[in-house]
């Protein structure tokens, strides 16, 4: 078994409404999807089909092979969700997640150990035995995160993370969720409307365009870099071998070339291509998922 999640044909209506329309996707095991779209796009229904939380009106969707609608609890039982947690006003944020566990039939012995290591990865340790609710918004967020991690999850997913997180506290978020990630522990979903982030700690983007399935692909085929060759002499024509992996090029005078490519040897192709006009200057830009999204209308 190589996916950690199948979604085969996937609809679901609303009323008289088709809120999405016959979605199929294969999340691989121990990798990061983007969940992007616009407000009311369906990523949220999407979610709530995966979790089993609504009834999906046709198709079929399968969580570690096992289908949903067969026996909900067996495949739910290693997915959490994160979303905006509820805290009990009188214990500390150690209690907290030893409560977790003792519910969830999984306290041990090795249980402190367990919780001090989460909370000591999310910078969390100091304050573990401090009440929640004298947090801040930014530290609830990584509280939230704690109390699905404390699970063991073989599947994360996950709403908005980062909203509110300062940029030390994005950067500690993407550092977690890759590890958890590269060490073959979890398999994560991210819904989220921050697109630098997404781009920079996800391994595939999944775009739902008005309950349609509109791009699913990885990251490195999405990126387009942007290059402003400038050369010691004037520029003759175009070889035919760089225009068919550029989306765009042009000379924007005698001697600097415009491109767009996705193409990562773009440099060394240019350079061999050009062999007998050497390059005095080179920029480049990267067209991340913002500048791809906002011709969609993200």
């Amino acid at each position: 078994m190589t996916n950690a999640i199948e979604i085969r044909n996937v609809s679901q209506y609303y009323k008289d409404r088709q809120i999405l329309k016959n979605i199929s996707l294969d999340i691989p095991k121990y990798s990061i999807l983007g969940l992007v779209g616009e407000n009311g796009a369906g990523k949220t229904t999407l979610i709530k089909s995966i979790l089993g939380l609504v009834h999906i009106s046709s198709g079929e969707i399968f969580i570690n092979g096992e289908k949903i609608t067969n026996n909900r609890n067996e495949p739910m039982k290693d997915v959490a969700f994160m979303l905006e947690p509820r805290y009990c006003s009188y214990l500390s944020l150690y209690d907290t997640l030893k409560y977790i566990l003792i519910v969830s039939k999984k306290y041990n012995k090795d249980s402190k150990q367990e919780i001090m290591s989460i909370l000591s990865q999310l910078k969390l340790d100091r304050v573990a035995r401090k009440n929640i609710n004298t947090f801040s918004f930014g530290m609830k967020q990584r509280v939230a995160l704690a109390m699905v991690l404390i699970r063991k999850p073989s599947i994360l997913i996950l709403d908005e993370p980062l909203v509110g997180l300062d940029m030390q506290g994005i950067e500690l978020f993407n550092s977690v969720i890759k590890k958890l990630v590269n060490t073959k522990k979890c398999t994560v979903i991210i819904s989220s409307h921050q697109l630098d982030e997404i781009q920079k700690v996800s391994s595939k983007i999944a775009y739902i365009d008005g309950g349609t399935l509109a791009i699913y692909d990885e990251i490195d085929n999405l990126i387009e870099s942007e290059y402003w060759f400038t050369f010691e002499n004037p520029i003759k024509d175009i070889p035919s071998c760089l225009s068919s992996m550029c989306s765009y090029i042009s000379c924007e005078s005698d001697n600097i070339l415009h491109i767009v490519s996705k193409e990562h040897s773009i440099f060394r192709k240019v350079t061999v291509a050009f062999s007998s006009n050497k390059i005095i200057d080179m920029r480049k830009s990267e067209n991340g998922l913002r500048h791809l999204f906002a011709e969609k209308g993200e």
